[in-house]
């Protein structure tokens, strides 16, 4: 499933990818859609595993792209862009998950979180979208928080450490039985 979509997922959170230069996203799905075709000759239990799976990694590799630290952007105006991209793209995603009856539907809301905090400029609520990521993400690292505030290349550095605060507070502050799903542990980050 992977190689195939490789040269595409290299795109993403780029320069080229930001400017709609090239159609990234749904040159993807109609990949993802013909690998679903082929699911689809397979039984019922078989093709609901692999279509969790390819679910899965289109949202993990497209994480693993904002994590690059690739795109430094300065002004709001970028920053929002980038963010109702990420949401576009996101759309299209659920909808052909959802189309083709994915369980998966807690991944729908991975990117949207990740793209609120791109798009706030106000410190004290990018804290508490933070706060939210952690908390519904609690494998999140200092590492993947680290390279998604990187993007935000307007934001004070006494900022960036405040927000990171939160990371350990709210770690902290969860208790053991939340049932979130494990995400970010799969998402690497350098």
């Amino acid at each position: 499933m992977h190689l195939p979509l490789k040269p595409y997922y290299r795109v993403l959170i780029t320069q080229e990818w930001l400017t709609c230069s090239k159609p990234v996203m749904d040159n993807i799905l109609h990949l993802a859609e013909k690998h679903i075709q082929e699911f689809r000759k397979l039984k019922p239990c078989c093709f609901l595993e692999l279509l969790k799976r390819l679910h899965f990694e289109v949202i993990a590799e497209y994480s693993k792209r904002i994590m690059k630290k690739k795109i430094k952007l300065k002004s709001e105006q970028q920053q929002m862009a980038m963010a109702e991209k990420i949401c576009d793209d996101n759309r299209k995603i659920q909808e052909l998950f959802t189309h083709y009856e994915s369980k998966e539907d807690w991944l729908h809301h991975v990117l949207p979180k990740v793209a609120e905090v791109i798009k706030l400029q106000d410190p004290s609520m990018i804290v508490l979208e933070t706060a939210t990521l952690v908390r519904d993400y609690p494998d999140i690292s200092e590492k993947h928080l680290s390279a998604l505030l990187h993007i935000k290349a307007n934001l004070p550095s006494k900022d960036v450490k405040s927000i990171k605060k939160v990371l350990q507070m709210t770690k902290e502050d969860l208790n053991s039985c939340h049932s979130a799903k494990s995400f970010f542990a799969f998402v690497p980050v350098r």
